[in-house]
């Protein structure tokens, strides 16, 4: 798989969300060339843990902000983060059981980035960080 580009595309306007979905970007970047590298699982769950903690933190920052602004669908939006995830937990807890799906993980990952953010948090635009 390739890496995840950055492209302007992606790019929302809101700095402080830009910068993390960046940060994402990059640690699904590291995982899969964890996994291309076929480095020891113990790295591999620990990147993936901390993709976790990134799209987690990230997922109830953006619901504060969109809180903060009074947007109409913050609750259709915190179930799209939910949804995700729960499933990125479980693609985790799978790996953990000695499941190979590390790579499921890296492509989940890559295209709820690529639609959510094309998508729904490219209406957030106009919003006030």
């Amino acid at each position: 798989m390739n890496p995840i580009v950055w492209t302007s595309d992606l790019d929302i306007g809101i700095e402080s969300i830009d910068n993390q979905h960046r940060k994402a970007i990059d640690a699904a970047n590291v995982l899969q060339a964890l996994i291309e590298n076929h480095e020891p699982a113990e790295k591999v769950q620990a990147s993936m843990t901390k993709i976790n903690e990134l799209l987690v933190a990230h997922s109830r920052f953006e619901e504060k902000l969109l809180e903060k602004n009074g947007y109409e669908y913050t609750d259709l939006h915190r179930q799209a983060h939910d949804k995700f995830n729960q499933k990125m937990q479980a693609l985790q807890a799978s790996i953990q059981s000695g499941a190979a799906v590390a790579d499921e993980f890296v492509e989940e990952m890559s295209l709820f980035l690529d639609v959510h953010i094309k998508t729904h948090d490219h209406s957030l635009r106009h919003m006030k960080a």
